[in-house]
């Protein structure tokens, strides 16, 4: 019987020992990438992108390479208004981001050409 009792001890430690190891590992910090694109499908470089957090308006910026794409790789967990703008396009917005523990989210935008102070806004819902 105390054989069975230290067993089960020994067991129990090792499995909350590995079980805080992998704990460690994982991180709160989550990725948001895509593409940026014209209306015709042709990247668009040097494309200013911004995430901001509501709850606390920390903001991450990125721009797009020669490929069209960004990336934010270090972003807190939480929901984002994400904006794309360059010059000569309409800004793309995106409210209701919700990027969760160790998520590599990608959103793409799709640029409009027109006047800078143009808008187009994209709402995302929250599903819980």
């Amino acid at each position: 019987m105390l054989n069975t009792a230290r067993l089960l001890s020994v067991i129990a430690t090792v499995a909350v020992w590995l079980g805080s190891f992998s704990l460690r590992s994982q991180s709160a910090n989550s990725s948001i990438a895509g593409t940026i694109s014209d209306s015709q499908g042709s990247v668009i470089v040097g494309a200013e992108v911004v995430a901001k957090q509501g709850s606390t308006n920390l903001t991450y910026k990125a721009s797009s390479n020669p490929e069209g794409v960004y990336v934010l790789p270090i972003v807190p967990v939480g929901v984002y208004e994400l904006t794309v703008s360059k010059t000569g396009f309409k800004t793309f917005q995106r409210d209701g981001v919700l990027l969760e523990v160790a998520e590599r989210l990608r959103v793409d935008a799709r640029l409009e050409v027109g006047q800078v102070v143009e808008t187009v806004t994209v709402k995302s819902e929250v599903s819980g």
